[in-house]
């Protein structure tokens, strides 16, 4: 059924209904749908997992530890929601046999106050299980994966990005590993810049980007574009030049200490950062970058809500003909309502209306024919991203077929 009506339930199965189910998750509990490994397993991890797949040949797996879920943080046992809904998209999109996926929750408890008061939870009833014992608890489940599946692939899903760092770096050599939120989100980040370049007839190796969030999807989107500079023979050097990433804070430039060590890697040497006159704390915000760096290509990866205003995204345009604007967001119901942005009539909103009918006739994404013939054109944002413009009520999930045809 979710095949052949994926437009209408795509939207139901993961993202925005899938956070409002992972929130409401002890609520309307009915069933278990896949295996919680709590701390209580110690000891027993392989067992509990040979039990949850008796007569079934398991290949892929998508576990979480529920402590980032989308946008919306940790959500205690709820997380198993993300898991299933996630494999349900593997099904669906990439033909694997649903007998042979295991959705995990890793429920080492919770630092949500909310559900550990509430009667109603399901889940570990303790706060989050953290350090050496945490740590003992996951390499039982990898050891445990390793001997029941083997061959299998674990896919960590919406770990805290230092965790899920560390998972993905310590684990990958004892058993297969993937992390969507950091390699998934870069693979198709660099696949969307890739293909705005065949639609503007230009090169990525002479791109200006800009990342808004340093989390882990900002970090698995730049590894991803400094791979793709790298395979146009840029080198480290020139690759520096060529992306800039921002957190909360503003501009990652290495003259002071990060709390998440990873920045180091992201950051800019003072020197780049003073030949493009972006020094001292007034001139790190985004504003400041947009305007001084000039960015041909922004991606929104930030938590911070209402980071693409008019402002910026006009201050954008008057640097760079065509931009390409990439706001990647989890559409909970929290996010649409955060923000919205309004192009006033004028050119801005003649251009965006004429840039639609030139860029659905080169299978842009962009159709102008589906926008509302008013004065205004609006977007609705959210955690530094956008959705596709669409009338009040109507499903995003209908612009699918102009992202088929290409």
């Amino acid at each position: 059924m979710l095949a052949e009506n994926l437009a209408d339930l795509m939207p139901i199965v993961y993202t925005p209904m899938v956070g409002l189910a992972t929130q409401n998750f002890s609520h309307v509990f009915q069933r278990g749908r896949g295996v919680w490994i709590t701390p209580d397993c110690r000891g027993r991890v392989a067992e509990v997992l040979a039990n949850a797949s008796v007569g079934r040949d398991i290949e892929l797996i998508v576990a979480t530890d529920n402590e980032s879920i989308l946008g919306i943080g940790d959500q205690g046992a709820g997380g198993m929601a993300i898991s299933t809904g996630k494999l349900a998209l593997y099904v669906v999109g990439a033909g694997i046999d649903p007998a042979s996926t295991l959705p995990v929750s890793l429920d080492v408890g919770t630092d949500n106050k909310a559900l550990l008061d509430d009667p109603m939870y399901i889940g570990w009833r303790q706060p989050r299980l953290r350090g050496a014992e945490y740590d003992a608890l996951v390499d039982e489940f990898v050891g445990a994966v390793a001997s029941e599946f083997p061959g299998a692939l674990p896919q960590w899903e919406d770990f805290r990005k230092d965790t899920a760092q560390n998972l993905l770096a310590y684990h990958r050599e004892n058993i297969l590993s993937f992390n969507d939120d950091i390699q998934g989100t870069g693979a198709v980040a660099l696949a969307g810049i890739n293909s705005a370049m065949r639609i503007l007839g230009a090169s990525l190796a002479d791109q200006r980007i800009l990342i808004f969030g340093a989390g882990a999807a900002g970090l698995g989107i730049a590894r991803q574009i400094k791979a793709g500079l790298s395979l146009l023979g840029l080198d480290e050097v020139s690759s520096k030049k060529r992306l800039a990433v921002m957190d909360s804070r503003g501009l990652l430039i290495d003259d002071k200490k990060f709390d998440d060590s990873y920045k180091t890697e992201l950051a800019w040497p003072a020197a780049l950062a003073r030949e493009q006159g972006l020094v001292g704390e007034s001139g790190r915000t985004l504003m400041d970058v947009i305007e001084r760096y000039r960015p041909t290509v922004l991606i929104g990866a930030s938590g911070q809500p209402c980071s693409f205003t008019e402002p910026v995204i006009r201050a954008l345009a008057r640097h760079v003909e065509r931009p390409v604007v990439m706001p990647f967001s989890n559409p909970t119901l929290t996010t649409r309502r955060l923000c919205r942005l309004t192009f006033s009539s004028g050119p801005m909103a003649e251009r965006w209306l004429r840039t639609g009918v030139r860029s659905h006739r080169s299978k842009s994404v962009v159709d102008a024919s589906r926008l509302d013939k008013a004065t205004t054109c609006s977007f609705s944002l959210g955690l530094g991203s956008e959705r596709s413009p669409h009338k009040a009520g109507a499903s995003p999930m209908r612009w699918l077929p102009l992202l088929r045809r290409r």
